[in-house]
C-alpha cells in the first residue's frame, strides 16, 4: 500500500474505472467499477508497458473505530469465498485512524498491475470489474465506515 505517491504524479494519472461511495458492513461488500471510456480490458491492453495500475480508495470515514481490518479483492467471482492470500487479493485496509470527517488529502493506494494483467490474460477483466471489501471479523459496535470513492488508475 502506498500513500501520497499519486499526488506527486497527478499529471500522468489516468482514471480507468471508478465507483462512488460505498458503506462497509459486517460482511463482504461488492462494488462495481464502471469504465466510462469503453471496455476496461481493451484500455488496459492499450497502456504502455511502463505504466503501473493502482486501486485507490479516497474519502474514508467512520463514526467509530471498527476494531478490525478489511481485506480488499479485485475481480473476485460472484459467490467465491475471499481468501486473504488468494489470486484476487489486493491488500488490507486499516481504519484505525479514520474519523467521521472526510480528509481529502488522505487516501490508500494499492499497486495492482500484475493482478489486472493476469485478470485480462484469463479473460476475467469483466465490465464492470468488481472490488470486494470484507472485514476480517465482525466489526465492533456500529462503526458505519464509508469509502467515498474507489478508482482504478494508470500512472
Amino acid at each position: 500500500m502506498l500513500a501520497g505517491s499519486l499526488a506527486a504524479n497527478a499529471q500522468s494519472t489516468e482514471v480507468l474505472a471508478r465507483a462512488g461511495a460505498v458503506a462497509l458492513g459486517r460482511g463482504p461488500v461488492e462494488v462495481a467499477l464502471e469504465a466510462p471510456e469503453g471496455p476496461l480490458d481493451a484500455r488496459v491492453a492499450a497502456l504502455g508497458a511502463d505504466r503501473k495500475l493502482f486501486l485507490v480508495l479516497r474519502d474514508i470515514r467512520t463514526t467509530e473505530q471498527p476494531g478490525v481490518l478489511y481485506r480488499i479483492y479485485l475481480g473476485l467471482p460472484r459467490g467465491a469465498q475471499p481468501v486473504p492470500d488468494g489470486f484476487h487479493a489486493v491488500g488490507a485496509l486499516n481504519l484505525f485512524n479514520a474519523s467521521p470527517a472526510p480528509d481529502p488529502a488522505r487516501f490508500y493506494s494499492y499497486e495492482v498491475t500484475d493482478l489486472v494483467k493476469a485478470l485480462r490474460d484469463r479473460r476475467s477483466l469483466s465490465q464492470p470489474v468488481t472490488v470486494t471489501i470484507a472485514p476480517t471479523a465482525p466489526p465492533d459496535a456500529q462503526p458505519h465506515p464509508v469509502i467515498g470513492e474507489i478508482s482504478l488508475v494508470a500512472q
